[in-house]
């Protein structure tokens, strides 16, 4: 496999699981394909997917940074896999609150714009990649950073930006034919997504 390739697919992989949790962006949305319907749905997605090339880019720069001084500090490796398994866990006994009736009235009939007002609201995504930027070069699997060829970089962001539209995606055309279990779906999301991180916490213990 190229190191171009291997980009691009580290960067398509880290951001279809980071969007599987539930959060306001794909939980927006399962509400607009539910709402009104998958066309709407997909426009939010799409704007989404813009806004992560941005959030990623940010966090490519700022990792450079932080890998300089992790460098000296080992025990983060220790810390980072403990911060792993307790996220695994946090998730696997995490219940969802039953959905309470929601006023649509005032949501706006862009979708795409919506898309990018949520998304760059989405604080937690420039942090996330930072973490995810960190965490390769730490295990030493491929450093992602300044320092690689332009079109690395453009490979990675355009991995970053399909990975976020097919998860989103795949949110809608599922929310169509599960309209009635969407809560039923979150608890089992919720439970695959804290075994890999469990599984990931696992691995970084005996890899550090």
């Amino acid at each position: 496999m190229t190191p171009l390739i291997q980009l691009f697919l580290v960067g398509w992989l880290a951001s279809f699981l980071g969007t599987l949790p539930f959060g306001p962006i794909n939980l927006s949305v399962v509400s607009r394909t539910v709402k009104d319907n998958l066309k709407a749905g997909l426009w939010f997605a799409f704007a989404a997917a813009l806004i992560e090339i941005a959030q990623s880019f940010i966090a490519l720069h700022c990792s450079s940074y932080i890998n300089q001084y992790l460098d000296s500090t080992p025990w983060i490796k220790w810390a980072t896999a403990g911060l792993f398994v307790l996220l695994g866990i946090f998730f696997m006994l995490k219940r969802e609150r039953p959905e309470t009736d929601i006023d649509h009235s005032k949501r706006k009939d862009n979708n795409f714009l919506a898309g990018i007002i949520i998304s760059v609201l989405n604080f937690q995504a420039i942090p996330f990649w930072i973490f995810i930027l960190t965490y390769l070069d730490m295990s030493h699997h491929i450093r992602i950073d300044t320092s690689i060829t332009l079109a690395g970089v453009g490979l990675f962001l355009v991995g970053v930006s399909t990975g976020k539209f097919a998860a989103l995606a795949l949110f809608g055309l599922a929310s169509q034919s599960v309209k009635g279990k969407v809560q039923q779906l979150k608890l089992w999301m919720n439970k695959a997504i804290g075994f890999i991180l469990l599984l990931i916490g696992i691995f970084q213990i005996f890899s550090a």
